[in-house]
C-alpha cells in the first residue's frame, strides 16, 4: 500500500504541459523505501515506453469531403479542433468505430476519406457486392498482415467497393476485406427474371430473404417483417428481388 501511495503522489505533481519531463522523486520531495524503488522505477519506465511507442500500422488517407472536421475524440460529441480540405492527405495512426486518429493529433470520420494509399495500389472499380461469410474481418490493407480496422461485415450485407487488389476489395471508407467472402449483388444471383420497379407490402410475419429466387439459396441475413414496404426490381418464378440483390417469395407480398 505504501508503494501505491507514493506513485499517486508523483502523478499528482507532474507538470501538466504536453512535453514529457523526467523528474526524480527527490525533486518532488518524496522518498521511497529501497525495496519498492526498483519496482516503481520499472513501472514508470514501462508506462513511458507504452505511451510514446509509435504506431506500426500507420497508413495514409485522402479527404474526399469538401470540408472535414478534426475532433478531439472519435465521435461527433467531441469538440472540433481543426479542419481538412478535399484532397488533403493525412497519416492515420489508429482506427476506432468508423473514426481515424491522425498521427498529427485529433480524429476524423473515416467515411469521408479514401485510404487507397494502403496496400500498394490495385485496380479502381465501382461495384456493389453482397457478403457471403457470417462475420468477415475488415483490415487496413489488402492482406491478413494488416491490422483490423474495427468494423466487420456480416452475412448478407451489401456494400460498395471501389478498388480490387490481389483478391481483396476496398470499401468506400478505406477498409479492405477478402473477395472470397463476397458475390456480386444483383445479376449474379437468380438466373434472370423479368425487370420490374414497384413497391410492395410484406404480408408475412417474418419473411426470409435469400441469395437467389428459391428456397435452395442461402439466407442473406435480413428478413422482412409484416407491413414493411419495400421496392422490388425483378421477378422470377414467383420470387421478387430487392434493390440490394436479395430475393423473397412473392406469395408474401401484395
Amino acid at each position: 500500500m505504501e508503494t501505491f501511495a507514493y506513485l499517486e503522489a508523483a502523478v499528482a505533481h507532474e507538470d501538466p504541459s504536453p512535453d514529457l519531463q523526467v523528474r526524480s522523486l527527490k525533486d518532488l520531495g518524496l522518498t521511497v523505501p529501497a525495496a519498492a524503488s526498483v519496482g516503481l522505477t520499472g513501472l514508470l519506465l514501462a508506462t513511458t515506453l507504452l505511451v510514446h511507442a509509435p504506431s506500426a500500422s500507420a497508413f495514409p488517407a485522402v479527404v474526399t469531403a469538401s470540408g472535414l472536421n478534426i475532433r478531439s475524440g472519435p465521435g461527433t460529441g467531441y469538440a472540433v479542433i481543426g479542419g481538412l480540405s478535399n484532397g488533403q492527405t493525412v497519416e492515420v495512426s489508429d482506427v476506432s468505430g468508423g473514426w481515424y486518429r491522425l498521427s498529427s493529433g485529433g480524429w476524423i470520420a473515416s467515411n469521408y476519406t479514401s485510404a487507397s494509399g494502403t496496400g500498394g495500389g490495385g485496380a479502381p472499380i465501382d461495384l456493389r457486392v453482397r457478403v457471403t461469410g457470417s462475420v468477415v474481418n475488415v483490415r487496413n490493407g489488402p492482406g491478413t498482415g494488416y491490422s483490423l480496422n474495427g468494423r466487420p461485415l456480416y452475412l448478407g450485407e451489401v456494400v460498395r467497393v471501389v478498388r480490387s487488389s490481389g483478391g481483396w476489395y476496398q470499401l468506400t471508407d478505406g477498409g479492405w476485406f477478402s473477395d472470397a467472402y463476397a458475390t456480386t449483388a444483383g445479376g449474379g444471383t437468380g438466373g434472370g427474371g423479368t425487370p420490374v420497379d414497384r413497391v410492395v407490402t410484406v404480408t408475412g410475419s417474418v419473411v426470409n430473404v435469400r441469395n437467389g429466387p428459391g428456397t435452395g439459396y442461402s439466407l442473406n441475413g435480413r428478413p422482412l417483417y409484416l407491413g414493411e414496404r419495400v421496392r422490388v426490381v425483378r421477378s422470377s418464378g414467383g420470387w421478387y428481388q430487392l434493390t440490394d440483390g436479395g430475393w423473397f417469395s412473392g406469395s408474401f407480398a401484395s
